[in-house]
């Protein structure tokens, strides 16, 4: 069976659809922890049942909501967990999702579970920042403000060890403010130095850089980018500019991660050299792994063939030992695969490798289309491989459009 993890843990401390008030709805408030202590037992209990078949574990996630929102002794006891059957020193990557908050109780979590692991070869904290303006961390019910994200990150600075890996989230909201003089900024010029102090401090070794309009979910944001309070919308998702101000904002971002010597290996993705999230290159290239815990979405090779298989959303079901939605299990065809594959592939780096063998799902004309993208320098063909520029990531959208057949 594949080697990859992923674990999904359905808690923040944020009103959203996604996460604990979510799950939670049918249950009783308040006891909170308790319902979170039964949600750790049903993963040990599936984990039990999915992780010994696993021929190794090369890489683990734990995310999907915020895995931190658990103490630092349940995460420390799940990971451990998964030691009973495979050695974790042979993890290449163990990926935890954190919020900057509250500042000295994750700061300590950070440092405990880091503790405990330090043989891991790599231990990756990917941190939802969001945005450096108040304003809209207010909107979206974070705990933080820009000064004490300040100091969040300074202290990261210091507590980093060898094998510990810092990402940082951010999303262009494209929100724009008239200065008195009249002109119009995107970013205060003391948080826009910080940023560029952040990605030029060697420190933290890579960002995600997310735009409202491909930021998971774009159906959903469609349909609630007009509602303007957090209630309304379930998550973030006010509209602060249009898309000419989202994409300004992006690519003043990107620009100073680029100066800075990150590259831009995914769509979204920058890091340092030799610190690309290995478990997002899982992802994007296809290969199987498992997914474990409500809603979770595996790809896996099953009684001769390859198929999504979707865990249950209910989290009753699922405390049940009720794990797989059944009416939700996929066998993936030939042409499903092709489709998938060239769509991951083209938004990173490394590109489509072998683009004969996608002819079936492209345009009758994709040989022209790709010349004028090449006259363009929206992307680059060598002899059978074609990749995207930087500025044809930049219109990914339109570019996938253009060539692939079935969209």
């Amino acid at each position: 069976m594949t080697s990859s993890l992923y674990i999904h843990i359905p808690f923040c401390d944020y009103k959203c659809e996604y996460c604990s008030f979510h799950v939670l709805e049918t249950h009783d408030m308040t006891d909170v922890q308790g319902i979170k202590r039964q949600y750790l037992d049903a993963l040990k209990r599936e984990i039990d049942e999915i992780v010994p078949a696993m021929k190794s574990l090369y890489t683990i996630y734990i995310g999907g909501g915020t895995p931190t929102s658990l103490w630092s002794e349940w995460l420390i006891e799940l990971i451990d967990h998964l030691g009973q059957y495979h050695d974790l020193e042979e993890v290449a990557e163990l990926t935890i999702e954190c919020n900057p908050d509250p500042h000295d109780d994750m700061i300590t979590l950070i440092q405990t579970v880091s503790k405990h692991y330090k043989k891991l070869p790599r231990i990756r904290r990917n941190i939802g920042i969001q945005s450096f303006d108040d304003v809209i961390l207010r909107d979206a019910h974070r705990q933080y403000t820009f000064n004490s994200l300040v100091g969040f990150l300074r202290e990261l600075q210091r507590i980093k060890e060898p094998n510990m890996s810092y990402n940082l989230d951010f999303i262009a909201f494209g929100k724009l403010r008239e200065l008195k003089n009249g002109d119009i900024q995107l970013w205060d010029e003391p948080k826009l130095q910080f940023f560029e102090s952040v990605a030029g401090s060697g420190t933290f070794d890579g960002f995600s850089l997310y735009t409202l309009e491909l930021f998971p979910g774009s159906t959903r944001y469609e349909q609630k980018k007009h509602l303007t309070t957090h209630e309304d919308s379930g998550y973030a998702m006010k509209q602060y500019g249009d898309d000419d101000a989202v994409y300004t904002e992006f690519s003043l971002l990107k620009d100073i991660l680029l100066g800075h010597s990150y590259q831009r290996y995914e769509l979204s993705n920058f890091a340092t050299m030799g610190k690309q999230s290995i478990h997002n290159h899982v992802y994007r290239s296809m290969e199987l792994y498992v997914w474990v815990g409500t809603s979770a979405s595996w790809l896996i090779y099953e009684d001769g063939e390859r198929k999504r298989v979707t865990n249950t959303k209910s989290l009753k079901e699922y405390l049940d030992g009720k794990w797989r939605d059944q009416t939700k299990t996929v066998v993936l065809t030939d042409e499903d695969r092709l489709i998938e594959g060239f769509f991951l592939a083209l938004r990173t780096s490394a590109g489509v490798s072998d683009l004969t063998r996608y002819t079936s799902i492209l345009v009758e004309d994709y040989t022209e289309k790709i010349t004028d993208l090449v006259d363009q320098w929206l992307a680059k063909l060598d002899g059978d491989k074609l990749k995207l520029t930087d500025a044809g990531m930049d219109v990914y959208n339109s570019v996938v459009t253009l060539i692939l057949e079935h969209l």
